[in-house]
C-alpha cells in the first residue's frame, strides 16, 4: 500500500531509520524465494552485510537444496545487518533489525521492459538557506508485473535530471520494505544521471537532493519530467513564495505549503519561481541519515 504524503514527506525529509530494540546476538536462519516461480531457490549466492561502519561483508554462504541458510555473526541481534542475495547479477536486500531470527530473501527473475515500472508521483522540496537553495525530489514508482519481475539494467534503470547549475549531493532508492539504499549515480552527462537499481514487484522509490544558487532570494528552477503520467507535488516553507506552470495551492500539511499539478506529461521542463528566505530545518531535504550504503549499494533492492 502505497505511504500517504505526510509519511513521505517526512522520509524525503529527513530519512531515518527508526531505532530498533537489541536483542541477543547470534544466528538468522532463512529461506530464498523465487517470487517469479513461487519457489524456494536453491544455490543463490548470500552475503551478509555489517550496516554500521560502510557495508562491510562479514560472511558469505549459499543457498540449500530447499533455499534454506543460516548466518551466525556476533552483530545479529545486536545491530542492524542485511542479507543480500545475488541473482543472475542483481542485488537483492533483506533487512535483518535487531531482535530477528529468521528471514525471508525474495529474489525475482530480472527484466529489462521499462513498462514494468510506472511512476504515479514527483515530489519537489525547496528549502532556502541563505545563498543556496537546496532541493529534495522523490518518486514513487510502481512495479505491477504479472507475473513478479523486477526491472533492472545495468546501464540505468531510473533516469533523473538536474536544473541547470544543480550540484547532486546524494541518491537513495528503497524497494518495498521502505529501507533507503544510497545509490552510485551513473553521469550520463549534461546534468542527466542514472541508477542501476532493482525496481521489485510493489511500490519503489527514488530519492535526491542537489543544491542551486539562490542569489537575491529568488531563483526559477526548471523541473524536468522525464516520465509520463505522474503527479507533480511541489512543496516549501509557508514562508516562500511559489508560482509555476499549471500548479495550484493545495493548503498546508506538516507545515509546509502543497502545490500540485496532475498528469504532467513526459519530457516537459516546469518552471518554478520560489522566493523568500526560511528557517533551516532540523534535516533538510535529501538529508540521508541512517540510510545504508557502500560502494557497491547502487545494485541493491
Amino acid at each position: 500500500m502505497r505511504r500517504p504524503y505526510s509519511a513521505r514527506l517526512a522520509l524525503l525529509g529527513a530519512l531515518v531509520l527508526a531505532p530498533l530494540a537489541i536483542a541477543e546476538a547470534g544466528t538468522v536462519r532463512g529461506t530464498v524465494m523465487n517470487g517469479t516461480t513461487g519457489k524456494a531457490a536453491a544455490g543463490i549466492e548470500l552475503i551478509l552485510i555489517q550496516l554500521q561502519g560502510g557495508m562491510q561483508e562479514v560472511a558469505h554462504s549459499k543457498s540449500g537444496a530447499q533455499g534454506e541458510f543460516t548466518f551466525e555473526h556476533p552483530g545479529l541481534g545486536a545491530q542492524p545487518m542485511l542479507v543480500r542475495a545475488v541473482y543472475h547479477g542483481v542485488n537483492f536486500n533483506h533487512a535483518v533489525p535487531p531482535g530477528t531470527a529468521t528471514a525471508q530473501v525474495d529474489i525475482y527473475e530480472p527484466s529489462k521492459d521499462a513498462k514494468t515500472i510506472n511512476v504515479a508521483s514527483h515530489v519537489v522540496i525547496f528549502q532556502p538557506n541563505g545563498a543556496t537553495l537546496t532541493v529534495g525530489e522523490e518518486y514513487q514508482i510502481e512495479n505491477k508485473s504479472q507475473p513478479p519481475v523486477a526491472y533492472f539494467r545495468s546501464d540505468g534503470s531510473f533516469n533523473f535530471a538536474l536544473p541547470e547549475k544543480g550540484q547532486l549531493q546524494q541518491v537513495a532508492a528503497a524497494g518495498p520494505a521502505g529501507m533507503p539504499v544510497v545509490q552510485l549515480p551513473i553521469d550520463k552527462k549534461n546534468n542527466h544521471y542514472s541508477i542501476a537499481f532493482a525496481f521489485r514487484p510493489g511500490d519503489n522509490s527514488v530519492r535526491y537532493s542537489y543544491t542551486l544558487p539562490y542569489e537575491g532570494n529568488a531563483a526559477t528552477v526548471k523541473i524536468a519530467t522525464i516520465y509520463p503520467g505522474g503527479r507533480l507535488l511541489v512543496v516549501a516553507p509557508p514562508s516562500v513564495q511559489i508560482s509555476g506552470d499549471g500548479l495550484a495551492p493545495g493548503g498546508q500539511e506538516q507545515g509546509m505549503s502543497r502545490y500540485g499539478r496532475q498528469d504532467v506529461p513526459a519530457g516537459t521542463l516546469v518552471a518554478v519561481r520560489v522566493s523568500g528566505t526560511a528557517h533551516a530545518p532540523d534535516a533538510t531535504p535529501g538529508a540521508e541519515q541512517g540510510q545504508q550504503q557502500g560502494r557497491d549499494a547502487h545494485q541493491g533492492g
